[in-house]
């Protein structure tokens, strides 16, 4: 099921095992390809009836998704314009159905990065506001 990702895994491993890998400009491969999966998910997002088979599509192709990302983010640990891509097809591919995204789904490592900043600084809010209430530091 859901081999249509594999091209995609395909490109992902030949740029992570290129040592001349440059992160300044996305793949042209890897562009045109997140381009043609999206067109071909969304188009079978949209005609899948069932609700169990479009869940498990969905869930197994986000997962995918996230696997490959993960091995491009990996190259460097920062977000490529690589790794822009796979984010920007995985986001596109959640909002089809938003409310039906399993909560074991694994987030991407470079989601994680980005919204790693925002959490941290709404933590130091959170964090002052406790001791200004004198919460103790154990349950802060």
């Amino acid at each position: 099921m859901n081999s249509e990702t594999e091209y995609l895994k395909n490109i992902a491993e030949e740029i992570a095992t290129n040592p001349n890998y440059t992160k300044t400009k996305a793949n042209h491969h890897l562009t045109v390809e997140a381009d043609r999966l999206e067109d071909t998910i969304l188009h079978k997002l949209h005609t899948i009836e069932n609700f169990t088979q479009r869940d498990t599509y969905h869930f197994s192709t986000l997962s995918k998704l996230v696997n490959i990302c993960d091995t491009l983010y990996d190259i460097h640990h920062t977000i490529s314009p690589d790794v822009t891509v796979l984010l920007n097809l995985m986001s596109t591919v959640r909002q089809i159905v938003p409310t039906e995204i399993q909560p074991n789904l694994k987030l991407p490592k470079a989601f994680v990065q980005i919204q790693n900043e925002s959490l941290q600084a709404s933590w130091t809010e959170h964090r002052k506001l406790m001791q200004k209430y004198a919460v103790d530091e154990k349950l802060i």
